[in-house]
């Protein structure tokens, strides 16, 4: 049976949507990283333990046709996805990412984090023997192709190009990974751990950085850094182990302690782009630095929630509507629903199909409400079941939210947001 304890080592910090973020690696078998809606409890070991409650940070995510090609909208920022692909001899394994603090806590890193509080880590500096001697070889690696080949098989041009790279590529200097330690002596525990490949001293011989969750867990020359990396599918568990090197040396050991960026395993992972901060009422624009931390989180959760809960009241009142006039009909519902309508015709070029009445009809039904007669001219689809689901999402972030508001500091009306599309 799989262990489903969690234990990350946290490696960077960036900002997205005004918020503090986190990327770490993930040390157990599996990457376990966090779902969507779970709040995971979690101790972050410093001394003494204290417990933080960690999220998954939501970011916008979209693809985009450009007259540059194929492009990539993620946290607000554009490119193309090659653009973010890291240096394939230098890969960060079993990565986890956005992951942040609720309510936020400002972390030293590197930091361990897990469900485990009696862990006592520390920072060795070691000389290793690589057993690795092409990337494929990494078991995360290994089980992520395996995974892209039964879905996709290698007549898929990008998974085939991915095998030739990593069957060709050895790891370089900057290459981390999860490893654990297996000692020579029968009968004693092991210790999960991050391997940084910090320089390379030639024949595949390393001099390395070793972040040990556990310092009781005692370092000898000729122990054995082992990797089993595990990835459940839905229908097969992909799993891989390789023995990735010989401890040669043990040059000194140390308390784990705050690194700068590029100076051990910190690294510096890419910003979010800059969304606006506004009033939904007055409009007005805030900065970051008009809010606490705290209230940051909750106008970010209401930049998710309010989309989602003004289409839901739109939906509802078109229901409403519909209940009382049965046969009513919108502009675009008519159009779009016209039997033997001209599919080479834009919408605008269409003929509103409805005779003068249903018109006037329409106009009198939504004369006190402009908002939801706006709606019905340009939308259409099944809106009862539209808005079973919209009401869902809304729900959902509803949840999140558990009644938190920042109300605007300039009208003392709206609610702030973090602004993902227009207001208006």
């Amino acid at each position: 049976m799989l262990d489903r304890s969690r234990l990350f080592l946290l490696t960077g910090s960036s900002t997205s949507r005004h918020q503090n973020v986190y990327t770490g690696i993930s040390l157990t078998d599996e990457r376990q990283d966090l779902g969507d809606d779970e709040v995971w409890n979690a101790w972050i070991i410093s001394n003494p333990p204290v417990r933080a409650d960690f999220v998954k940070h939501q970011v916008t995510c979209a693809h985009l046709s450009t007259s540059d090609g194929s492009m990539w909208e993620l946290d607000g920022i554009v490119s193309k996805a090659s653009d973010r692909k890291p240096d394939p001899a230098q890969p960060r394994q079993n990565q986890v990412s956005l992951l942040k603090c609720v309510p936020p806590v400002d972390l030293a890193l590197p930091v361990f984090i897990g469900d485990d509080p009696s862990i006592k880590p520390c920072r060795d500096t070691v000389l290793i023997t690589l057993n690795v001697q092409k990337l494929i070889q990494f078991p995360d690696l290994k089980t992520n192709f395996d995974f892209l080949e039964s879905h996709f098989g290698l007549k898929n041009s990008a998974v085939a190009d991915q095998l030739r790279q990593q069957q060709s590529v050895s790891p370089e200097a900057g290459t981390t990974l999860p490893v654990e330690i297996a000692q020579s002596t029968d009968g004693k525990k092991s210790a999960r751990c991050a391997l940084l490949l910090h320089q390379s001293l030639g024949e595949r011989r390393f001099l390395c950085k070793l972040y040990r969750s556990d310092s009781s867990v005692h370092l000898r020359s000729g122990d054995i850094l082992r990797r089993r990396a595990c990835l459940p599918a839905e229908h097969k568990t992909f799993i891989s182990e390789f023995e990735i090197g010989t401890l040669e040396k043990i040059i000194e050991t140390n308390e784990l302690a705050a690194e700068a960026p590029n100076e051990g395993i910190v690294n510096q992972p890419r910003y979010g782009g800059i969304f606006a901060i506004a009033c939904v009422a007055c409009k007005r624009e805030f900065t970051a630095a008009d809010f606490t931390p705290e209230q940051m989180q909750v106008i970010d959760l209401w930049g998710w929630y309010y989309p989602f809960e003004k289409e839901r009241s739109l939906l509802q009142r078109v229901v409403n509507l519909r209940k009382r006039h049965p046969g009513l009909q919108g502009e675009a519902h008519a159009k779009l629903h016209t039997p033997l309508r001209d599919l080479n015709q834009t919408f605008g070029e269409m003929p509103d199909p409805r005779s003068d009445s249903s018109k006037n009809q329409f106009k009198d039904a939504t004369a006190d409400d402009p908002e939801l007669r706006e709606f019905l001219s340009t939308s259409s689809c099944n809106y009862e079941g539209r808005l079973e689901w919209i009401g869902e999402k809304a729900e959902k972030q509803a949840q999140k939210l558990n009644g938190r508001i920042v109300i605007c500091p300039a009208c003392g009306d709206g609610p702030v947001i973090i602004r993902n599309w227009d207001l208006d």
